[in-house]
C-alpha cells in the first residue's frame, strides 16, 4: 500500500470538513454535531499558522483518504485521525500514526488520545502503538503514549549505505566464481533466476487476491 502524509493546505479544507461530518466520525466524536462549513473555515484559520498545531492529509496513490490533527490543549498534545469510510479496516490509521510520530518527534516527547469508551476500534488502535490507559471519565478515556526520540531517517539511509556496499560485494564473488568455476556458477545462477520467478508468480497471485 503506497501511502503519503503531506501537511494539510487551504485547498484540503473542505476534504477535511467532509471526513470529521461524516457519520462514522461523528458516532464516537466528543462533539457529534454536524460543524457548518464557515465555522469550519474560521476554526481552520484560526488554528492553520500555530506552532502547536499539526495537521497532516493521508494518501492512498495520491487519492485523499483521511486526516491527522496533533493540536496543544492546555499543556498537553493530543491527537486525533479520521479515516473515511470506504478505506477504514484497511490498517491505514495505524501506519498513518506511526508516519506522523515520525515527522513530528522532534518537537513533541509525549501524545495524548481521548478515545470514546465504546469506541473499541480505537482503543485497540492507540493500544497497538503503544498507548497506555491513564484514566476513565464519563465517556472517554484519556490515553498516553511517550515518543522515541529516534532519528528514522538516519537509520534508513545507514541501511542503504551498508547495503550498497554488500551488492558491491556480491559482484565481486560472481565475479571470481565465474573466473574460477564458470560452469558450476552458471547452473546455480539459473536455478536462482528460476526460484525467483516462481516467488514472481505467487507474489503475483496475492495480488490478485
Amino acid at each position: 500500500m503506497l501511502m503519503k502524509i503531506k501537511k494539510a493546505t487551504k485547498k484540503d479544507v473542505n476534504f477535511i470538513l467532509r471526513v470529521r461530518n461524516q457519520n462514522i466520525s461523528r458516532k464516537f466524536s466528543i462533539f457529534k454535531k454536524k460543524i457548518l462549513s464557515l465555522e469550519h473555515l474560521k476554526w481552520f484559520k484560526l488554528n492553520y499558522l500555530k506552532k502547536n498545531f499539526f495537521l497532516f492529509i493521508i494518501l492512498i496513490k495520491k487519492t485523499n483518504v483521511g486526516y491527522v490533527r496533533i493540536q496543544k490543549i492546555k499543556s498537553k498534545y493530543y491527537v486525533s485521525i479520521a479515516i473515511l469510510k470506504n478505506w477504514q479496516n484497511l490498517g491505514i490509521a495505524k501506519i498513518a500514526l506511526r508516519y506522523t510520530e515520525i515527522l513530528i518527534q522532534k518537537n513533541l516527547n509525549i501524545l495524548y488520545a481521548v478515545v470514546n469508551k465504546h469506541n473499541n476500534k480505537s482503543i485497540s488502535l492507540f493500544r497497538g502503538l503503544n498507548y497506555e490507559k491513564l484514566n476513565i471519565k464519563r465517556d472517554t478515556i484519556l490515553m498516553k503514549k511517550k515518543l522515541n526520540k529516534y532519528n528514522y531517517i538516519k537509520l534508513i539511509g545507514n541501511i542503504e549505505s551498508i547495503r550498497k556496499k554488500n551488492n558491491s560485494n556480491w559482484m565481486d564473488i560472481l565475479k571470481i566464481a565465474f573466473q574460477y568455476a564458470p560452469e558450476e556458477t552458471s547452473k546455480i545462477m539459473a536455478q536462482i533466476y528460476r526460484e525467483d520467478s516462481n516467488i514472481s508468480k505467487l507474489t503475483k497471485k496475492l495480488s490478485n487476491k
